[in-house]
């Protein structure tokens, strides 16, 4: 008795060939045996070099070199900078505050600002953005965020073009 063995065609192999490296390139952790975790689609790097460290369950929330809660303020203008802001028990910090304490509108102009929130163990932070009025001065009503331990605030100079800005006007009026 004799097996009879397939003949496979050149093309066969090749689209199966092609076919496992889509799969593989689409994420698929099947054939790589690796499993995934929620920090494998987000950007860590500005968080690390903050402060923030990482394991399998998520950000341990940074503290300042005296061992007090604090904020992350990462100003990117040009470069990154980074400060930690202290929390002071019982009194708010809000992002206006830090707006005008830092006179950041005179030294950016107009901007744009994240908030990363940590969300619990083993999740990513959520991402809080923040609004301003037309001019671009100051923080919309309901969006002056006060801020908690652990959160990040990313403050960046916002290079919309004033055509960029007629079509962001035109699309909230409706």
């Amino acid at each position: 008795m004799t097996l009879a063995v397939p003949k496979w065609h050149p093309s066969s192999i090749a689209i199966l060939a092609l076919g496992l490296g889509f799969v593989s390139l689409s994420g698929c952790s099947l054939l790589v045996g690796k499993q995934k975790t929620p920090l494998d689609n987000l950007d860590t790097r500005s968080m690390r070099a903050a402060g923030y460290s990482f394991n399998e369950y998520g950000a341990q929330r940074p503290l300042t070199e005296n061992g007090e809660p604090c904020v992350v303020l990462e100003i990117i203008d040009g470069k990154r900078n980074f400060e930690r802001l202290p929390l002071q028990p019982g009194q708010s910090l809000f992002i206006a505050d830090i707006i005008r304490d830092a006179d950041l509108y005179k030294r950016i102009g107009k901007m744009k600002v994240s908030i990363l929130r940590p969300n619990g163990t083993g999740r990513p932070p959520v991402r809080m953005d923040v609004d301003f009025d037309s001019k671009g001065r100051n923080v919309m009503e309901g969006m002056n965020y006060s801020l908690r331990s652990g959160d990040h605030v990313v403050i960046r100079r916002d290079d919309t073009s004033a055509v960029g800005e007629i079509f962001k006007s035109m699309a909230l009026s409706r």
